[in-house]
């Protein structure tokens, strides 16, 4: 049985209800991000973060990152799925729902908290997304 902190399960209600706020007034779901580093860790594994329309930049976009604290660019895989995963379908179903692969260039302002739960319910140091072309799976 997986034990799920407490910390994290408040931090994630935080998150997606800004989440569904942006949906609500109109941006179109994009997919998720891993949190992996020390500074966001909630417990034994990496953290999630949402990404929606409202932050996705066109390619070569120039962004001017002086109202960032500590701005960070961190270079991404993106993977899109063609249909629904199944959460028991396990590591082969997972691999047969990869419709595509390409790459991201994710924009995140690391300045702030140095508090886990905080920086999981702003949803991950994430600012903004730029996507390169898709590759076939």
């Amino acid at each position: 049985m997986t034990v799920v902190e407490p910390a994290l399960t408040a931090a994630l209600r935080r998150q997606l209800a800004a989440r569904r706020a942006a949906l609500d007034a109109g941006a179109h779901r994009v997919g998720w991000k891993l949190g992996m580093g020390p500074r966001e860790r909630i417990g034994a594994g990496p953290v999630v973060g949402h990404l929606t329309s409202v932050t996705v930049l066109p390619s070569g976009s120039v962004v001017a990152a002086g109202a960032l604290a500590a701005p960070h660019a961190d270079a991404e895989a993106a993977v899109r799925f063609g249909r629904r995963v199944e959460p028991s379908g396990g590591a082969e179903m997972v691999r047969s729902c990869v419709d595509a692969f390409g790459i991201a260039l994710e924009l995140c302002d690391l300045g702030g908290t140095d508090d886990p739960e905080q920086i999981v319910a702003a949803n991950v140091f994430h600012r903004a997304v730029a996507f390169g072309p898709d590759a076939a799976a």
